[in-house]
């Protein structure tokens, strides 16, 4: 048995008898305070045979409280009963002080202990992060020396075993870990790590669900981690599969892939540097692609050293995959294995990560797509375009490779061959929050950008390479740092706009129009052209889909260039067009937005719409808005509405059909103290407020209406920050 195990065994011994008179003196303490006066007298003499019993002369280590000495001294004659005390005796009061006397000690002594302690395990935290983990163990277990009753030192202990794959040693420290304290979450988390990696996957499965039974944050967490240990055993599962069926030799070609492994190992004894040796690798890497067949070949290959050997150990293979300037035998070879890489790898996550992890596999990469051989171009591609298929594989490329850079070299050969896989590869990758995030902090996004730019420039009438590359750019305006970054690429928002403005295919134009509005809010401003057409269709359009992006396209353009209000406005007809849009009932966001557009213009030229008292009766349609129940669309639409009455009040023509009826007006006035009060958009209320104030303004009638209904005071009540 080991030092370590026994120093374990003997700390959970001690553990065990220091609870076990814990759980003794709790006892009589409870029964000295239970008011039973049996009860307390047998506590009482149970509390005097404990003190008895003890060694007086015994060095512990630090002074007798007051409960050991007096234990020992005679009572004074005037409170001594002979009928009652015949034996040493301790009084209630004296014990409940020198027992809590004797806790604070305790709390700081161990205070003390616990700040050294602590001392110690961040010094062999920082080893820990080094990597150091010997260092870092020699720490550990000095703290653990210290202070053996801190729960974290023995995680943190067990966390450098698992590093060090003693696995028997972190489930010990884990499991006393979680004797001193149940709940100590980490502990269940690492003992089922090891569990995992000792193939136990039962009892895995049974610590990580512990962890959510004593911390339901976790719940999510351990769904993650359950997800995972089911991966790990179907890959376990398969690796004892291809081991068995190569002992057996019942397979097709499990025998054959371990016969071709060593042939190749062995050559590397004989091998002299000719065109011969690159032929008879070329030849036998070939032959394990053709029996990589399925994943159980593919898991043999990977257990028996397959990755190893293409990448590190025959010395001819790693000077030709590093070559700057390849014979015709050398790319050969090179073909021959990235065909193999990418054969072995596909659908297969554990092999995609396993291969990636080696060492020099990014730098070899990389270095890979100077090449200018077609061949090993053309692998590459097949390589990453599988790899992109599974969010598990992605996962693993961001991890391990400068994704970036693989990117902006995949659009570049990409160019020149196999369009359609290249934008593939890439719209994958922009699935990911992951990656946009590592893309938006990169250098190279602007490259990134002109190169997609190029691909729509260049795909002619290639729909599929258009609507890949539009789907791209889509997703990495989902990340605000990049859709500012876009809005600036003066190249390729010209040709956004060009699409736009020519594109037939609707699903394709809503996702253009769907970009062209991120980045008009991240500070693009689109040229007159783009405008004019915008405003030429905008009802013009007969899929409601499509009419609704041009107006919601036009609100942004008028809300960040104020200037284009006044070209808007100058159009005949067109905002009475846009109003009509209003009532449309087909799709609510198409209202929203074209009430969007009504404020923009009724801000600075409200005469502009003094169509509005013949078009809607008494404003019948507005009022209607107002009265709808304060939520989702409904309640940004009824923030326009007020802003929009804000702004017509100062036109007596326009605030004259409100003022006139008794009856309207106190209803507006009603409804938008209420929305000041009921809205849940701050933005929203403050429009209801600022339109109270303004109505009032113009007109004395609603300023009766005010009063009348305790307006004045509702308004001075309003939270100033919003007003």
């Amino acid at each position: 048995m080991n030092t370590t195990k026994k120093s374990a065994m003997s700390d959970m011994k001690d553990f065990d008898k220091f609870m076990n008179k814990v759980n003794n003196l709790e006892n009589i303490v409870n029964g000295m305070v239970s008011g039973d006066a049996e009860v307390e007298a047998e506590a009482i003499r149970k509390a005097d045979r404990a003190i008895k019993k003890a060694d007086p002369n015994k060095n512990i280590g630090f002074d007798r409280t007051v409960i050991n000495k007096k234990a020992f001294d005679e009572p004074a004659a005037s409170s001594r009963d002979p009928m009652l005390f015949t034996e040493p005796h301790t009084d209630q009061t004296t014990f409940m002080d020198a027992l809590e006397a004797d806790a604070n000690r305790r709390a700081e002594e161990r205070r003390r202990r616990y700040e050294k302690a602590d001392m110690i395990k961040e010094e062999g935290n920082v080893f820990f992060k080094n990597a150091e983990y010997e260092r870092a163990l020699v720490r550990y277990n000095s703290a653990i020396s210290v202070a053996k009753d801190k729960v974290s030192l023995y995680t943190n202990r067990a966390a450098v075993y698992m590093k060090m794959e003693k696995y028997d040693k972190v489930i010990s420290d884990c499991d006393f870990a979680a004797q001193i304290e149940p709940d100590w979450v980490k502990a269940y988390y690492l003992k089922a790590r090891a569990l995992q990696k000792q193939a136990k996957f039962k009892k895995a499965k049974k610590y990580f669900m512990k962890m959510s039974e004593y911390d339901e944050k976790k719940v999510k967490v351990v769904e993650g981690l359950l997800k995972e240990l089911e991966i790990a055993q179907q890959v376990h599962a398969r690796e004892e599969e291809a081991n068995k069926l190569l002992s057996s030799g019942d397979h097709v070609g499990t025998k054959t892939i371990d016969q071709v492994l060593t042939s190749l190992r062995e050559r590397e004894q004989k091998v002299k540097y000719e065109d011969g040796d690159c032929c008879f690798y070329t030849v036998g890497f070939g032959l394990l692609e053709s029996l990589c067949i399925d994943d159980k070949s593919r898991t043999l290959f990977r257990t028996q050293g397959g990755f190893e050997l293409v990448l590190d150990e025959i010395k001819l293979v790693k000077d030709c995959l590093r070559s700057k300037d390849p014979t015709t035998f050398q790319t050969d070879l090179v073909v021959s294995i990235v065909a193999l890489i990418s054969s072995t790898c596909k659908e297969l996550n554990e092999n995609m990560k396993y291969l990636l992890r080696q060492q020099h596999t990014s730098e070899i990469l990389l270095h890979l797509f100077s090449w200018h051989d077609q061949r090993v171009i053309i692998e590459l591609m097949r390589f990453f375009y599988f790899a992109s298929l599974s969010q598990q594989d992605r996962s693993v490329l961001y991890e391990c490779l400068d994704i970036c850079s693989i990117s902006k070299s995949l659009l570049k050969v990409g160019l020149r061959q196999n369009k359609r896989m290249t934008s593939s590869t890439f719209h994958n990758f922009t699935i990911d929050q992951r990656f946009l995030k590592m893309m938006s902090g990169n250098d190279g996004k602007t490259e990134c950008f002109l190169l997609l730019t190029d691909f729509l420039d260049t795909c002619g009438k290639d729909q599929i390479i258009r609507k890949t590359c539009i789907n791209s750019a889509l997703n990495m305006c989902e990340n605000k740092q990049l859709s500012n970054a876009l809005s600036k690429e003066g190249k390729f928002c010209a040709t956004l706009q060009r699409m736009i403005i020519n594109e037939g295919d609707s699903a394709l134009f809503i996702s253009m129009t769907s970009i062209c509005y991120s980045l008009v809010k991240s500070g693009y401003k689109p040229d007159q052209n783009l405008f004019n057409y915008l405003s030429e269709n905008i009802t013009t359009s007969y899929q409601m889909a499509k009419r609704v992006e041009i107006v919601k396209l036009l609100s942004a353009v008028t809300e960040h260039h104020p200037e284009y209000v006044d070209k808007l406005q100058e159009r005949e007809g067109l905002l009475k067009q846009i109003h009509q849009l209003v009532k449309n009932n087909e799709d609510p966001g198409l209202r929203t937005f074209a009430l969007k557009l009504l404020c923009a213009v009724s801000k600075d030229h409200a005469d502009k719409l003094s169509f509005l008292p013949q078009v809607d009766k008494k404003y019948k349609l507005l009022r209607e808005i107002l009265a709808r129940e304060a939520d989702g669309l409904n309640a940004i639409d009824q923030g326009h509405v007020a802003l929009l009455l804000g702004n017509i009040s100062k036109m007596d023509g326009l605030v004259g059909p409100l003022a006139r009826n008794d009856n309207v007006c106190s209803e507006v006035i009603r409804r938008l103290l209420v929305l000041c009060r009921d809205l849940p958009d701050k933005v929203s209320r403050v429009n209801c407020a600022i339109s109270l104030a303004k109505l009032a303004k113009a007109h004395p009638r609603f300023l009766y209406h005010l009063r009348m209904n305790d307006g004045i005071n509702i308004l001075s009540r309003q939270d100033p920050s919003e007003l």
